[in-house]
Parts: structure tokens; C-alpha cells; sequence
């Protein structure tokens, strides 16, 4: 495979992952209405987090010729931590 390819399958592969991310959000709401929640802390980069979104949003704004360009200060903390729902006894 070419870099390209590559590069590509790889943003293929992290728009997958966000997507089931979005998936799993919609059903933590269906459990907060039936109210079974259970949180949970998880440590995050907000550097890479915010690069994985450029570069998954990247492809079509390419093909639109929009340019995308990510700039974050080097004050801004990058680790993070969310807190989120988990199944219960996780």
C-alpha cells in the first residue's frame, strides 16, 4: 500500500471508531431515562482527540477544497478526563 492508502484506511478505521462512539452515546442515553447508570473516569488526550477529528472530517472537506487546519495553544492542558457512563459492574 501506498502512504496514501494507508493514511486513508487509517482515517476509515478512526471514523469507525467514532461512530460507534456516537452509537454507544445514544444507548448511555436510553439508560440514563431508565435510569441505570453508572459513570466512570477516562483519561484522554485533547491533542490527539482533536487531530482524529481533522483528519476524519479532512477527506471531505479535501474534495470540496476546504482546507482544514488545527492550531492548539501550547497553554491548553491536553490531558483530560472525562467522565461517562459504563455498564454496570464495569
Amino acid at each position: 500500500m501506498t502512504a496514501e492508502q494507508r493514511r486513508l484506511i487509517e482515517i476509515i478505521r478512526s471514523s469507525g471508531e467514532l461512530l460507534l462512539t456516537v452509537v454507544n452515546d445514544i444507548l448511555d442515553f436510553s439508560k440514563l431515562a431508565a435510569g441505570r447508570v453508572v459513570l466512570e473516569r477516562l483519561d484522554f488526550d485533547l491533542v490527539e482527540l482533536t487531530e482524529t477529528l481533522v483528519d476524519s472530517f479532512g477527506v471531505a472537506a479535501h474534495a470540496k477544497r476546504i482546507e482544514l487546519a488545527l492550531y492548539v495553544d501550547a497553554n491548553v492542558p491536553t490531558g483530560l478526563r472525562e467522565i461517562r457512563t459504563a455498564a454496570p459492574g464495569s
